[in-house]
């Protein structure tokens, strides 16, 4: 009797998962709710999406819309905070949602550890939004204001965010986000060329109120 009730207990304890993946599927309660976490975690995850591809469209300098419109870079980079804040939040939620219908049904570890061949890859999702949290936490006022360098190096962390994502969400997610990218990295390598003329220091001279004047020599085709 008592080996019996301790094969049992053995038996209980193995199928335990299995038994509540199945009750998952047979009870229309939980599998209503499963299916609409699992819905609403790609609707968020295609919001955050979204959000990406317009991300780094606030901040290029010579993008001829803002001159048009008016817009100065000072204005346009509130943009970029507000799309980075909300593609944030997206992105969490996305998380968030994805690791509740693992949890429930008993895949979290097997899930989220994964790095398959072929389909979605989890764990660069993972990897994903850890590194956007990082670079939206060190971009919070309190860290920009006084420690900018650490704001400024973990910006740069973005090419190994977005190396993941395109692991994570397949070649054609990525395509949604490689115009910004693309327009981003031509406007950066324009501004790099522009200031790649040298120029020298007439004169400097300090103020009694502090203020420093230099002297630039004048271009000659102005």
């Amino acid at each position: 009797m008592a080996s019996s009730l301790v094969m049992l207990l053995l038996v209980t304890s193995k199928s335990k998962k299995q038994v509540i993946a199945a009750m998952c599927l047979k009870v229309p309660f939980i599998s209503n709710a499963i299916m609409k976490a699992t819905g609403s975690a790609t609707r968020f995850g295609l919001l955050a999406e979204a959000c990406l591809a317009l991300l780094l469209l606030p901040i290029l300098r010579g993008l001829a819309l803002f001159w048009i419109l008016g817009i100065q870079f000072e204005a346009s980079v509130r943009y970029h905070t507000w799309l980075g804040t909300a593609m944030i939040f997206f992105a969490a939620i996305h998380g968030a949602s994805t690791c509740f219908v693992w949890g429930v049904s008993h895949h979290i570890q097997k899930k989220i550890w994964k790095w398959q061949n072929t389909g979605r890859i989890y764990l660069a999702g993972v990897i994903t939004l850890v590194t956007e949290l990082v670079i939206y936490v060190t971009s919070l006022p309190q860290i920009r204001r006084m420690k900018f360098e650490i704001f400024y190096y973990t910006h740069h962390l973005y090419t190994i965010s977005l190396v993941f994502f395109l692991f994570h969400g397949g070649d054609r997610h990525f395509y949604t986000v490689f115009r910004g990218l693309f327009l981003f990295n031509l406007d950066k390598l324009l501004r790099i060329i522009q200031s790649s003329p040298r120029t020298c220091m007439v004169s400097a001279r300090t103020f009694p109120s502090k203020a420093v004047e230099i002297v630039l020599p004048k271009d000659p085709c102005i």
